[in-house]
């Protein structure tokens, strides 16, 4: 009888360890991706691709290597400061991804840009003169 006892004894203690530890990784996980949103809220408010825009748009692709090759933003300090390094080291990776994101989109919209007005301005040369730029 005893060893039917720690038999069940033991599953039942099974069955209310494992869901709450299971639980307790599920809510740390929501910690984490609450983290990683609010540090891509702040990215999009703290980050301008106002100067990727622009080089794109005056030298087309240098512009995005530019973009791509600029040094990634980081969060301000006051953001990771006193938090647990957990906390600071997904803030941070998460924050310089949004960041990054940023910059390489705003650096193809200036691309799109340039070829757009390019394309309009030999329409436009052509409607006047009959003949394309390239001539």
């Amino acid at each position: 009888m005893g060893d039917f006892g720690k038999r069940i004894f033991t599953t039942v203690i099974s069955l209310i360890i494992i869901p709450l530890f299971l639980f307790a990784q599920q809510a740390e996980k929501l910690n984490y991706e609450e983290v990683c949103e609010r540090a891509k809220m702040k990215a999009q408010e703290n980050v301008s691709g106002k100067v990727y825009f622009v080089a794109s748009v005056l030298l087309g692709p240098i512009g995005v290597w530019l973009a791509y090759a600029a040094e990634t933003p980081q969060p301000p300090i006051e953001e990771i400061l006193n938090k647990p390094s957990d906390y600071v080291i997904v803030y941070k990776q998460c924050y310089s991804q949004e960041a990054k994101r940023i910059q390489m989109r705003k650096a193809w919209d200036g691309v799109a840009i340039r070829i757009s007005l390019i394309f309009l301005l030999n329409v436009f040369y052509i409607h006047l003169t009959g003949q394309p730029i390239w001539r």
